[in-house]
């Protein structure tokens, strides 16, 4: 057992997170991965993955360092790279680092407390939005475009006979840029503004919940199984006089 945390200086270069704004499209694949920290030392193969959880806590410390302090089961501690393995059997028995931390410490230090302070943003943002993906079970993907996907969404609960009935898909929009950032932040307001319920509409879909961090915004609405009518349009072309006078009075 080791005590003592893992100390990285140069965390920019040796220490990645994983691609927060690929949570959605991992947990749709996989259904069962989760953010993490990974070391990647600079000689050889070997390195440590800790993977970031509700129990996952930070502490800031002089000279601009943050010390991260994980929860992880045993089955989480990676100590060498899994992918040179078929068998992770083989991965487990062959591992040259075979001691297991109960609950590892890393000190990353970094050059200025902006840094620091980003980082540690970061794996904060990315343990909320663990807690908040909790409330839903992600389906197949229904589209993606440039910025903006939208996956099938299932509340937590499965009913009791076990199956799931469609109500929602979380629509994930990418915010890297002050446009997008602005972008976002109207989208969720105007939800707001019809998914009121003194206000609501029948031929609106509502904003069920949401969720916003740096870098990206999460939305979860009404799912249409019909399409909506910019697909009716561009799949049948120009509505006759009588589709447009029915929807025009439903509007």
């Amino acid at each position: 057992m080791q005590d003592t945390p893992l100390a990285i200086t140069s965390p920019t270069e040796n220490v990645s997170i994983s691609e927060i704004s690929g949570v959605i499209e991992i947990l749709t694949k996989q259904g069962t991965a989760k953010p993490y920290l990974e070391y990647l030392r600079i000689e050889g193969q070997v390195r440590q993955r800790q993977y970031i959880g509700l129990d996952t806590t930070m502490k800031r410390l002089e000279k601009n360092k943050l010390l991260i302090e994980f929860k992880s089961s045993e089955e989480e501690v990676l100590a060498n790279n899994p992918a040179d393995y078929n068998d992770e059997r083989e991965y487990r028995k062959d591992c040259d680092v075979h001691h297991r931390v109960a609950d590892p410490r890393w000190v990353l230090r970094f050059n200025s407390k902006e840094e620091r302070d980003c980082w540690a943003r970061k794996i904060q943002d990315t343990s909320d939005l663990c807690v908040w993906l909790g409330r839903y079970k992600l389906g197949r993907l229904i589209a993606q475009s440039d910025g903006t996907t939208v996956v099938e969404c299932f509340a937590q609960e499965d009913k009791a006979d076990g199956r799931r009935k469609l109500l929602s898909v979380m629509k994930l929009i990418k915010a890297n840029s002050m446009q997008q950032i602005r972008r976002v932040k109207e989208e969720i307001a105007i939800h707001q503004m019809i998914s009121n319920p003194a206000k609501q509409h029948n031929n609106v879909l509502r904003m069920l919940d949401w969720h916003r961090q740096d870098g990206h915004g999460y939305l979860i609405l009404e799912h249409c199984n019909g399409g909506d009518l910019h697909d009716l349009i561009s799949e049948n072309g120009m509505l006759d006089e009588q589709q447009q006078k029915r929807f025009s009075s439903n509007f």
